[in-house]
């Protein structure tokens, strides 16, 4: 949110980011003072890096993102192999992806072509559609049937994704009423264009193929 990294300048804390960058690796750009681990989530491995480099750690991570952690941390040690579906470099991901091994990524359909026989726990990114993650887990439903299978979609993402598909059934009912032969409903608010395709301006919040976070 630009906004609040704008915000956040004027009160001399400044957002260190890099997609191309591990937490890890962003560490290497902080020397001194405090360092606030963002919602996401953070590795154990990160953190106790921060301490050694003198740094004082505040740990924002979302309660949500904790119990996924925990849940994984937990099903590791009962000797199960997770299959977590999140996004590749995302930091969520990259924080559970560090607890083991153990712990397969799933981005997409095309991640389940494993070979694997051990007991399996099925969780996810907090931030994912969920449409998405029903998809991965039909597959996975499929294959391995004796999956244990918990879903973590974060209240605030559940609330918001609910909201743009209801945003969405309603514009259907909207074409329905109106009579045109044209997609588009002109709308009068501070928040959508005055001359705005609400199909098109509802896509643009939905997750898309490519990039879905």
């Amino acid at each position: 949110n630009q906004h609040v990294v704008d915000a956040l300048k004027k009160l001399n804390i400044h957002t260190v980011e890099d997609k191309k960058k591990t937490r890890m690796e962003l560490l290497d750009e902080i020397n001194e003072g405090v360092v606030i681990f963002t919602a996401h989530g953070i590795s154990e491995q990160a953190k106790q890096k921060a301490l050694k480099k003198g740094l004082i750690c505040v740990d924002a991570s979302c309660t949500d993102v904790i119990e996924t952690q925990r849940l994984v941390k937990e099903k590791i040690d009962e000797g199960y192999h997770v299959l977590y579906i999140g996004k590749k470099n995302h930091p969520e991901a990259e924080a559970v992806l560090a607890i083991s091994d153990h712990v397969h990524l799933i981005t997409s359909i095309d991640d389940l072509n494993l070979n694997l026989t051990e007991k399996l726990f099925v969780t996810n990114q907090t931030t994912m559609s969920i449409l998405e993650i029903e998809k991965i887990i039909e597959q996975i439903e499929k294959k391995w049937p004796d999956a244990q299978i918990m879903r973590e979609i974060c209240n605030a993402t559940s609330i918001r994704q609910k909201a743009v598909l209801d945003l969405k059934e309603k514009e259907i009912e909207m074409k329905r009423e109106i009579n045109t032969n044209k997609n588009h409903c002109y709308l009068h608010s501070p928040y959508i264009n005055e001359t705005s395709n609400i199909e098109n301006d509802i896509n643009e919040y939905l997750p898309s193929d490519e990039d879905r976070t």
